[in-house]
């Protein structure tokens, strides 16, 4: 018997959690749906009464705003998702978001374009919150992260480059060596304040996977695979509950973290 699981709403608890939002937090601490929440505002509906394509066409700005998508990246990112959304809704939903509901994000992203233009502009290093901090080692730029890996960005610039919204102008933007993800060729790349973040909270999802499965393997489980956030353990028995339990135990280098995890059981792979 395969038992899957998988971490509830990974990225939004990270970036509740490293932002210190009152409201992603607050959600969570109190088993509130995310995405319910976002369209009670949006609809001007109470919670309770959110219908099933009201909380659908909630899910990509919940998830895509926290990257700091504007109203056009909202655009293609709901249309990747199987979701439509006007250019006027979209407005709405990114001042939604960045405004009314979570305005720690976007002071975290200011964080991440400060200390990311200081240490490649000085070499020196700039601290954040929970433990992140920035500092340069010879060709490269790091950030520290509170579970003690490091991302790395090689060579890094601050240049003027146009900004997506607007191809006749220019602004001062952070960039790397990198291999480009549609050429896959080895050029310099820009990065956003959001994209920072992004980099931040999927490391940072990832390292908690990482936990998660150590845990799982020292109680006894046996791990088959892994795919993103999710791990596949094979028994005789349903042990979802079991495996679930370990991720709610608080990690030490993420107090105050509130995680969370659903799975089920089945003969074969497959998502849930």
């Amino acid at each position: 018997m395969l038992n899957i699981t998988d971490l509830s709403s990974i990225e939004s608890r990270v970036l509740g959690w490293v932002s210190d939002c009152k409201g992603i937090n607050g959600a969570f601490a109190t088993g509130k749906d995310t995405y319910k929440i976002f369209a009670s505002k949006f609809y001007n509906t109470p919670y309770d009464l959110i219908t099933k394509e009201q909380r659908n066409f909630s899910k990509p700005p919940v998830l895509g705003c926290g990257f700091g998508l504007a109203a056009q990246g909202l655009m293609a990112y709901a249309e990747g998702m199987g979701t439509t959304i006007g250019k006027k809704d979209a407005e709405t939903a990114v001042n939604l978001f960045r405004v009314v509901l979570y305005p720690e994000v976007p002071e975290f992203w200011s964080w991440c374009k400060s200390a990311v233009f200081h240490v490649t502009q000085t070499g020196g290093k700039m601290d954040g919150p929970h433990g992140l901090y920035v500092h340069a080692k010879g060709e490269f730029l790091f950030i520290h992260l509170p579970s003690g890996r490091q991302i790395a960005y090689h060579k890094p610039a601050i240049r003027d480059l146009p900004p997506p919204w607007d191809k006749e102008t220019t602004i001062p933007q952070f960039t790397f060596m990198g291999r480009d993800k549609f050429s896959h060729k080895w050029t310099r790349i820009s990065a956003s304040p959001g994209h920072v973040c992004e980099n931040i909270i999927q490391a940072l999802a990832r390292d908690i996977l990482g936990v998660w499965m150590i845990r799982a393997a020292k109680a006894g489980h046996s791990i088959i695979l892994h795919v993103h956030d999710e791990i596949c353990v094979e028994d005789d028995h349903d042990v979802v509950e079991e495996l679930n339990a370990l991720i709610r135990v608080p990690i030490e280098w993420a107090p105050g973290l509130l995680l969370d995890a659903e799975g089920f059981t089945a003969k074969r792979y497959r998502k849930g």
